[in-house]
């Protein structure tokens, strides 16, 4: 009987269409130019930071944002004003100690607010190749000390 062939992936073993997804010769995707996606694998569970606090109107607000958010690229995330975008925390803040404590593993950190609920509150996290990974929310404006 013969010997069965041990399945490996290689680069010549895996093709898959993705237009750009993939690094090769002729085409390379950078981060900046991925659509912003969003994860909650490293949010809190916290009283107070997790998202099952939010209100009615807060999650609506939020998701409203999400939306808009993930329709743009990485670039074109931060190319918007403070106001309508994301701020990025500068090292040598308290707000960039805390999150980096929280997570060490992500390569920028930063936080956006949502308006539309009866209070604005604030968003925190990183980024991780091009995910916006959400560490906490910030409902009742505590963590934001500039």
């Amino acid at each position: 009987m013969p010997k069965k062939k041990r399945f490996s992936i290689s680069e010549d073993f895996v093709r898959i269409p993705t237009k750009g997804f993939l690094s090769n010769a002729d085409s390379t995707l950078r981060v900046s130019d991925m659509p912003v996606r969003f994860s909650f694998r490293f949010c809190s569970f916290k009283k107070g930071e997790c998202i099952t606090n939010l209100e009615k109107k807060e999650l609506e607000a939020l998701y409203k944002k999400f939306k808009k958010f993930e329709n743009l690229t990485w670039n074109q995330l931060n190319q918007l004003p403070r106001e309508k975008g994301i701020t990025v925390e500068k090292n040598d803040n308290e707000n960039y100690e805390n999150l980096k404590n929280r997570q060490p593993n992500l390569s920028r950190y930063f936080h956006f607010r949502v308006d539309g609920a009866d209070t604005p509150f604030r968003v925190f996290g990183g980024q991780r190749d091009d995910l916006y990974c959400i560490l906490f929310f910030d409902p009742k404006g505590k963590e934001n000390k500039h």
